[in-house]
């Protein structure tokens, strides 16, 4: 189960919130989003990335996030964020029982929380409303919503 741990935890958590599951993505479709979350690994080692978002299905430009997060440190913690990037780096000496329990608790409260959250386009704009910047936001995104183009 060493390589699929990360694999195992995120069906764990998604699948019975109503996910389903296509190679290392997971997808739950509502009326208004697709919601997304992909296992990405890193170009080294055996370091991955949880990344999670929605395609917003009235703007029409398929496109493989409108909206993109990667799972970390909501508070710019450094500590957090080191402690995030070892759960997910397979490499680390972590036993598997800490990461299991650790990357679960991350998954449920940033991941399943938020997506549980973001219903539809409104979710998505109240969520974008609530970000320190919309720097990352494509201008599509910014355009449908009549966000600031800055």
């Amino acid at each position: 189960m060493e390589g699929n741990i990360i694999e195992f935890i995120l069906d764990r958590e998604l699948i019975p919130q109503g996910f389903k599951k296509k190679g290392k993505k997971w997808f739950k479709e509502e009326q208004e989003l697709i919601k997304k979350v992909f296992l990405q690994k890193a170009f080294y080692g055996n370091q991955f990335y949880i990344n999670y978002g929605y395609i917003i299905k009235n703007i029409g430009a398929e496109k493989w996030f409108h909206i993109v997060n990667r799972l970390g440190s909501k508070n710019g913690d450094r500590n957090e964020e080191a402690f995030i990037k070892n759960l997910l780096d397979l490499d680390h000496t972590m036993n598997n029982d800490d990461r299991t329990i650790y990357l679960s608790k991350y998954i449920q409260d940033q991941v399943v929380r938020e997506m549980n959250d973001v219903e539809n386009e409104e979710g998505v704009l109240n969520n974008l409303k609530n970000r320190k910047h919309l720097f990352d936001v494509p201008l599509i995104v910014k355009q449908f919503f009549n966000l600031p183009m800055d």
